[in-house]
């Protein structure tokens, strides 16, 4: 048994085994052969209108810019539609919101405290329960559900009373302030009216939750001021509907200016029928193709499937003494005993084939195994026989099985005294 394993595979086989497959070969090439006969005998295109020196192109190639054009224009419309959509939604908020609505000139403020103490009235004392508490009520100011009440009632949306709405939580004296922005006094004291009722309401109602304290609602103010923050976010915001619109009319500049193939430069093409002459090119070509798409197909399928070709090519890959099953099992167990006249047990392994296994049955004692290296009962048998012979089958059996085989044996100091290919 040798180690060394040929890589390569010899051409002469692949031949072989390609000649094996005759019929395979036969019908193939004569099936692409009658594909590009019947394709010829069709038809066979020539041009009726073109025009020399004026830049002419196909019928497919006006189809493809004609696509590009009509997916180019599609893209452009749904973009519009998309800026379209924003600009609707940001006039929304420029025509309904109340920072909007104020002059930032004269922006109206209403504003009051909400004073957290203890239970019996006096300032709380401890920090964690006064940063807890302050800073629940601020929560409640900014987020709370009451907001979603007060703009059903005023038919605003909720997310621009949130926003005209700013608290500052001082957890060392335990008030928020709360800061509410109008367009006139009687908004920002209607606003603030209904808020403080719901502050006081959720006290009310979760008072008996948290640690005993009482509120207060104090230092309740109207005022007007000049508002810079308001002036440039009125601006941002007039600018960003602004921007889109241009956005918009470079779109349509962009989509008006597509080119659109012109269909004058399209060359028609006229179907006439193909000659004896065109039919037997046709022929021809398609048995050539046919004939090496087939080979090589075969070829590839041989090689990169790895399997076994001949017994002839496995003897020249293993070094191994390989014998073809067609021939008498008398003649390979004589070879054998000539070879290697001690041995009287022969482990088989590979493919099973209970001719083989009986005809050398009547020379020595065997056993067959699959060649599991994991299956204890099959090693044990492996140790004591004196020898091992391998069973492969052409196009079924892979080289690299093969190998692994040849390897087991070798790792239980077993020699392969031969090889039977099917």
């Amino acid at each position: 048994m040798s180690d060394n394993y040929e890589a390569t595979t010899n051409l002469r086989e692949i031949a072989l085994r390609i000649l094996a497959h005759r019929k395979l070969l036969i019908v193939l090439t004569l099936v692409v052969a009658a594909a590009f006969t019947v394709r010829t005998a069709r038809h066979v295109k020539v041009t009726s209108n073109y025009i020399e020196g004026k830049s002419m192109i196909s019928e497919e190639e006006y189809a493809e810019k004609m696509e590009r054009y009509e997916h180019m224009r599609e893209q452009y419309a749904s973009m519009i539609s998309d800026v379209e959509k924003q600009i609707e939604i940001k006039n929304d908020y420029i025509n309904n919101s109340i920072l909007m609505s104020i002059d930032p000139y004269r922006e109206v403020r209403a504003t009051f405290q909400v004073r957290v103490v203890s239970g019996n009235g006096t300032a709380i004392s401890d920090q964690n329960v006064k940063n807890q508490i302050t800073n629940y009520y601020n929560q409640y100011i900014v987020n709370g559900k009451g907001w979603s009440e007060i703009a059903e009632k005023l038919g605003i949306k909720e997310g621009y009373l949130r926003e005209a709405c700013v608290t500052s939580a001082d957890t060392n004296t335990c008030i928020v302030t709360v800061t509410l922005k109008n367009k006139d006094e009687e908004n920002a004291n209607q606003l603030a009216s209904m808020l403080k009722e719901k502050i006081v309401a959720y006290y009310e109602s979760t008072v008996s939750n948290n640690s005993p304290h009482s509120i207060s609602i104090e230092n309740e103010n109207t005022s007007s001021v000049l508002d810079n923050d308001l002036i440039s976010t009125q601006s941002n915001k007039l600018n960003e509907v602004n921007s889109l619109k241009k956005n918009i009319i470079d779109y349509n500049n962009s989509m008006n200016n597509l080119s659109k193939p012109d269909s004058e430069k399209v060359i028609h093409e006229t179907a006439v029928k193909a000659g004896k002459k065109d039919i037997l090119i046709g022929l021809i070509e398609g048995l050539l193709l046919g004939f090496v798409l087939t080979v090589m197909g075969i070829s590839l399928y041989l090689i990169y499937g790895d399997f076994v070709l001949s017994s002839a090519e496995l003897e020249r890959k293993f070094k191994i003494f390989s014998f073809p099953a067609s021939k008498s099992m008398d003649m390979f167990c004589y070879k054998i005993k000539v070879l290697h006249p001690a041995i009287r047990k022969l482990v088989l392994v590979g493919r099973k084939n209970e001719g083989i296994e009986k005809a050398i049955g009547g020379h020595y004692e065997t056993v067959y195994i699959s060649g599991d290296r994991e299956n204890l009962e099959e090693c044990r048998i492996l140790s004591e026989a004196d020898a091992v012979v391998i069973i492969s089958e052409t196009e079924k059996s892979r080289y690299r099985e093969i190998k692994a085989l040849v390897s087991m044996a070798s790792d239980w100091k077993k020699e392969v005294v031969g090889i039977i290919n099917l």
